[in-house]
C-alpha cells in the first residue's frame, strides 16, 4: 500500500466508510494526510446534505413514474398520437446530475479554501456537553450562588483566534478570561478580575453584599445583548450600562471615562479598526469619540429600539425592533443612505462572507409573526461574480426556528443561529436548508461546571462567537445564555478544554470562606470566655472564687 500513488490510494479510500476513513489515518503520517482529504470529504458532506435528500427523493419519484409514462405512451398510441417513452436515465446521465447538484450545493466562496474533514464533524459528529464557565461566586459564607454574566466578548489575534474573554458580571465587577491554544485541548483561565461596583459606581462601598445587591439591579435593567465592545489595539472594553457607557483599561481593570447619553443604551457596534465607536439608545444612535463625547450629531430614530450595529465600510447597518434594515453614512452621519425592508423584526445582523472588506450578503436573524426568521439580503454594492451575489435575497420563515431567533453567525461552511426556545441550528450558507440542531436544555447537550452544577431549565443562547478562526482545527462555539452563564460547545465525548487554576481558585475561596469562619468563631470564642473571665472576678468580689 505505501507504494501506491496518492491518486490510486484516494480513489481506494473513496470505496470505504467515514469509520474506516479514521481508522486509516492511523497508520501512518501519509495516510493520515490523504484520509483527510478535503475533496473525498466535500463528496460524504454533500452525499449527507439535505439538497442531496431531496435530490434523491426527487429521482426517486421521477424513476416510480416511469410505468405511468408507459401508459401515456399506450393511450397516445390509441389517438393517433405515438410518443416514444424514455427509459430511466442512464448511468453517464446520471453522474452528470450529480456532478452539477455537487456543483451548486458547494459552500465555498470564490477563492476560500474550506476543510470539509472538519466540516463533516461539525455536521455529523455527536455534539459534547457544554462546558460551563465556574464564575465567581458570591462571597456570602452561607450563599452558594455564583454571579451572572450580563454580557460577553472576545479579543483574537489575527488568524481570529480568540485569546481573551471580557465578562461583565453582575455585581458590577468585569472578568478577563486568558486562552491558550494548545491544538487538539485549549486552556483556560480568569486571568483578571476588577473590583465589584466598578461599572455601577458602587465600587466606594465597603459592604460588599450590598455593593452585589444594588449592582445586580442596575446591570440587569437594560436587556442590550450587544452590551461590551473590545478595542485590541488600545487594549480598552466599551461596556454600556442603562444610560451610560464606561471605557475601562483592560490591563489595569480601572475605570478611564463615563459618558452618559439621553436614553438606556440598546446596543454597541464591533469594533472596526477604520471607523468610531457606534452605540444606539432607546431613541437615537450615536458615534461614540472620547475626546469630545458631546459634540458629534446624532440621529433620531422614527422607531425606537436598535437591536443589532455593524460597520461595513463606509455604512453603518443598523436593525431592531423595526421593519427595515438602515443604511447611515460615516461619513455624512446622520445621513440616511439607504433602507432595506424586511417585515422582520431583527435582532441580529452580521455580514457573509465575514471579513467587511469581501463582504457582499447581510446576514440578518429575528422574529417574523412569531416565528424564526433567517435572511440573506445582497448589499447594493456587492459584485455580481461574487458567490453570494448570486444566491440571491432569501428569507427563510418556514424552517429556519418555531420561535424568534437571537442570533447568527457563519461557523465554517455553514450558518448558526439560535432561537428563544434553546435551540441551536445549524443551516446551509444560503439559509435554505436545516442542517442540524440541538437543544441546550437538554441532558444530553445541557452539561455541567467544574463545580457539578446541573443545567438550567428555559435557557436559551443570547450571543455565541467561533473560539478560532477558518483553520485546520475543530471550531468550538463560546456561549453566553439567558441565565447569565458562559460556555463552550463542541464535539466528541468531550470539549477540548481544560481549566487551568479553575478548580484551584475555588479552592483558594473554599480555603479563605474557611479562615474567616475561623476567624469568627475565634472572636465569639475570645468573647465568650472573657465573659466567663468576668464572671469569676465578679464571684471573688463575694468570697465565691
Amino acid at each position: 500500500m505505501e507504494r501506491l500513488p496518492d491518486e490510486l490510494l484516494l480513489h481506494i479510500f473513496s470505496f470505504l466508510d467515514h469509520q474506516d476513513l479514521v481508522r486509516c489515518q492511523q497508520l501512518s503520517q501519509r495516510f493520515k494526510l490523504l484520509a483527510r482529504d478535503s475533496n473525498l470529504w466535500k463528496e460524504r458532506c454533500f452525499d449527507l446534505s439535505p439538497a442531496e435528500a431531496i435530490r434523491r427523493r426527487q429521482k426517486l419519484f421521477d424513476d416510480a413514474n416511469d410505468r405511468l409514462a408507459a401508459l401515456r405512451n399506450a393511450m397516445s398510441s390509441l389517438s393517433g398520437e405515438l410518443a416514444t417513452w424514455k427509459s430511466p436515465s442512464t448511468g453517464t446521465s446520471s453522474n452528470h446530475e450529480r456532478h452539477r447538484a455537487l456543483a451548486n450545493w458547494d459552500p465555498s466562496y470564490l477563492e476560500e479554501q474550506l476543510d470539509f474533514y472538519q466540516e463533516y464533524i461539525h455536521r455529523n459528529a455527536p455534539i459534547a456537553p457544554i462546558e460551563w464557565f465556574p464564575l465567581p461566586k458570591h462571597e456570602d459564607k452561607h450563599d452558594d450562588l455564583t454571579f451572572e454574566a450580563t454580557g460577553m466578548s472576545t479579543l483574537a489575534d489575527p488568524d481570529g483566534n480568540v485569546q481573551h474573554m471580557v465578562t461583565p458580571l453582575d455585581d458590577g465587577s468585569v472578568c478577563v478570561w486568558n486562552f491558550s491554544h494548545n491544538h487538539p485541548s485549549t486552556s483556560v483561565h480568569l486571568s483578571a478580575r476588577s473590583p465589584p461596583g466598578l461599572l455601577t459606581g458602587l465600587s466606594y462601598l465597603s459592604d460588599r453584599a450590598k455593593i452585589a445587591s444594588d449592582s445586580a439591579t442596575i446591570m440587569t435593567d437594560t436587556n442590550a445583548t450587544d452590551s461590551v465592545t473590545l478595542d485590541p489595539l488600545r487594549q480598552r472594553g466599551y461596556f454600556a450600562v442603562q444610560h451610560k457607557l464606561h471605557e475601562i483599561d483592560l490591563t489595569t481593570l480601572r475605570s478611564i471615562s463615563t459618558t452618559p447619553y439621553p436614553f438606556p443604551i440598546t446596543a454597541l457596534s464591533p469594533y472596526s479598526p477604520t471607523q468610531p465607536l457606534s452605540l444606539g439608545t432607546t431613541s437615537t444612535l450615536h458615534l461614540h469619540d472620547p475626546r469630545s463625547p458631546t459634540s458629534r450629531p446624532h440621529a433620531v430614530l422614527s422607531q425606537p429600539t436598535p437591536l443589532s450595529l455593524l460597520p461595513l465600510d463606509d455604512s453603518l447597518w443598523v436593525s431592531g425592533r423595526f421593519t427595515h434594515l438602515l443604511q447611515y453614512s460615516y461619513r455624512f452621519f446622520p445621513r440616511l443612505l439607504s433602507t432595506l425592508h424586511s417585515g422582520a423584526r431583527i435582532s441580529s445582523l452580521t455580514s457573509l462572507p465575514p471579513s467587511s472588506s469581501s463582504a457582499t450578503a447581510l446576514l440578518a436573524a429575528g422574529v417574523y409573526k412569531g416565528k424564526g426568521s433567517l435572511e440573506l439580503h445582497p448589499l447594493p454594492s456587492a459584485s455580481s461574480t461574487s458567490h453570494t451575489a448570486a444566491v440571491g435575497k432569501h428569507l427563510n420563515r418556514q424552517t429556519a426556528s418555531s420561535s424568534a431567533l437571537l442570533c447568527a453567525r457563519p461557523h465554517g461552511g455553514a450558518i448558526v443561529a439560535t432561537d428563544a426556545d434553546g435551540g441551536v441550528t445549524w443551516l446551509e450558507r444560503n439559509a435554505r436548508y436545516r442542517i442540524r440542531s440541538v437543544n441546550i436544555n437538554s441532558p444530553a447537550v445541557g452539561g455541567k461546571t467544574v463545580e457539578g452544577e446541573g443545567e438550567a431549565e428555559g435557557d436559551f443562547v443570547r450571543r455565541l462567537v467561533p473560539m478560532y478562526g477558518e483553520g485546520q482545527v475543530q471550531n468550538p462555539l463560546l456561549l453566553w445564555s439567558s441565565d447569565g452563564r458562559v460556555g463552550v460547545m463542541g464535539w466528541g465525548a468531550e470539549v477540548p478544554v481544560k481549566w487551568e487554576g479553575l478548580e484551584d481558585e475555588a479552592r483558594r475561596a473554599e480555603r479563605r470562606a474557611r479562615r474567616e469562619e475561623e476567624v469568627v468563631y475565634g472572636s465569639e470564642m475570645r468573647r465568650a470566655l472573657e465573659g466567663q473571665a468576668n464572671e469569676v472576678r465578679f464571684m471573688r468580689a463575694f468570697g465565691m472564687g
